[in-house]
């Protein structure tokens, strides 16, 4: 997502990755209103890359030299992929809005 100051991309990975593992856990599936599932394992060593129990994957981090939040998914297809990306930008729209 473009012209996303960096410190707000931030902001709002720390606000879904900044507790416990369970309360993480909690907040992303409410955060993405249980689009994706269970959430299995976070990992926030470049960003906050979450696996759901389906072993999808949204990434979000912020870019290293732009304005803009990053999204990178993964799923057992390109076509999930894809709709799980377009779904995760809404959610992150949604909320930096």
């Amino acid at each position: 997502i473009k012209d996303i100051p960096t410190d707000k991309s931030k902001a709002l990975i720390a606000a879904l990755g900044a507790g416990s593992p369970q309360q993480d856990k909690n907040r992303i599936r409410e955060f993405f209103d249980q689009k994706f599932g269970d959430v299995e394992s976070i990992n926030i060593t470049d960003g906050l890359r979450i696996t759901f129990s389906n072993n999808d994957i949204v990434h979000l981090r912020p870019s290293g030299n732009a304005p803009e939040l990053r999204c990178y998914t993964e799923s057992e297809n390109m076509a999930d992929a894809r709709e799980n990306n377009h779904e995760a930008l809404r959610f992150v729209k949604q909320a930096l809005s």
